[in-house]
């Protein structure tokens, strides 16, 4: 994003998790300073339109935390090419911090804004208030885990990124919790092992009530579901931390951990489910939930291209391919985006539906 004026351009984290944007954090308490200090900053004194609100914020995540002070300031999102997509947005609210701790960067959260969880218009409400989109609606396509770089179109949709019909998923509003977050009905998760049969960890009629968030690393489910998966891939071992090392040769098998949401099934290479943070060293994507509420994180969003729509209070789901890129502004009105078929041919490795049972660049449609 750049922000102020004269611009000063940083660089921020995308989440569908939560519903701000704030920028600056504090490098030297980050999980990667270095990193960190090369996303660059937004100085409010050098921005002839910078306004101090004189209010405080202060915001907790799943992993570190931000306070500091709320600024109004024009930006400008900015995209990167083949589409150079850039937005201006005069006189926006956003924050700017003071203190944070194991963040390594700024956050644009694009969850529900106001009236639900912001007293002010966050970065969605303002692009549809000020007309740049025809309704509250984004995709995001998060892209596998050797590209460079994903991508969010803002009130449109790319159909050279999966293939097939898009498939209406209702959000559940609001959530089991009571928050207005992308919270949807998790029918099925089963296994595909290479050279073997699909097989379902979950009973016909199986529902579990999951966000879809794309600042949430992993991916976090009941103990007893865990306790399946696990088993299918021998050698893991439990770590300190937590987490689950696994034979890094999972990682090139051709087997697939497979999700379902009504009629759509999601099938997650395993390519893409097992982190890979270092040469020798890998983690199974998913995690007993514990303390945590179910979540489906990027191990799950890199096999999946998803249609956030706050209008129609709806996801849209597909299998992510990449075949190029094609954008299509979506109209308002509800299942707008239903009539955007992918023009992509279906992924090598497909399973048929159980019964019903990381930089982002953004562009426009």
């Amino acid at each position: 994003v750049q922000i102020g004026t004269p611009l000063q351009t940083t660089y921020v984290q995308l989440d569908t998790g939560s519903n701000e944007l704030w920028v600056d954090p504090i490098c030297s308490s980050s999980a990667d300073p270095s990193f960190c200090s090369d996303l660059g900053t937004y100085n409010p004194p050098s921005s002839s339109t910078s306004v101090d609100t004189d209010i405080d914020f202060e915001i907790t995540y799943g992993e570190g935390s931000v306070s500091g002070t709320y600024y109004i300031d024009n930006i400008l999102l900015a995209g990167k090419a083949p589409t150079n997509f850039s937005a201006s947005l005069p006189s926006t609210q956003f924050g700017v911090g003071s203190t944070s701790s194991f963040v390594y960067a700024g956050i644009m959260g694009v969850c529900y804004g106001y009236p639900y969880n912001t007293l002010y218009y966050n970065i969605i409400d303002q692009l549809a208030n000020d007309g740049k989109i025809n309704s509250k609606l984004f995709s995001l396509a998060l892209g596998s885990v050797t590209t460079t770089a994903g991508e969010i179109v803002f009130g449109g949709v790319d159909t050279m990124k999966y293939s097939g019909s898009l498939t209406e998923v209702p959000i559940l509003f609001p959530g089991p919790d009571g928050s207005v977050r992308y919270w949807v009905n998790l029918n099925s998760v089963g296994n595909t092992e290479p050279g073997a049969s699909s097989k379902l960890y979950t009973p016909a009629g199986y529902s579990l009530a999951v966000i879809l968030d794309s600042g949430t690393s992993l991916s976090y489910i009941p103990q007893a579901l865990f306790n399946l998966i696990l088993a299918d891939f021998p050698g893991a071992v439990a770590q300190s931390d937590g987490s689950y090392t696994v034979p890094c040769s999972f990682a090139s098998e051709s087997g697939t951990m497979n999700f379902g949401f009504g009629s759509v099934i999601i099938n997650v290479p395993y390519s893409q489910f097992i982190i890979q943070p270092s040469a020798g060293t890998c983690y199974l994507g998913v995690l007993p939930t514990s303390n945590t509420i179910p979540i489906l994180g990027d191990t799950f969003l890199r096999g999946a291209y998803v249609v956030y729509d706050q209008s129609s209070k709806a996801i849209y789901l597909a299998n992510y391919v990449d075949c190029g890129s094609s954008l299509a502004a979506v109209p308002a009105g509800a299942g707008a985006a239903l009539a955007f078929k992918g023009s992509c041919a279906a992924p090598t490795t497909t399973t048929s539906a159980a019964p019903s049972t990381t930089t982002t660049t953004s562009t426009t449609a």
